[in-house]
């Protein structure tokens, strides 16, 4: 799993699971390196 995208303070939301902020987003990396593309 990696987090993409900078922290931003104005779109902080604690509830989200393993992301600082709404504008993040998370990326499988096991299944974006089998499929060929970032999901």
């Amino acid at each position: 799993m990696l987090v993409d995208g900078a922290f931003v303070a104005e779109k902080k939301n604690l509830k989200l699971k393993f992301r600082g902020s709404e504008n993040q987003r998370i990326i499988n990396v096991k299944k974006s390196l089998e499929d060929k593309t970032v999901t």
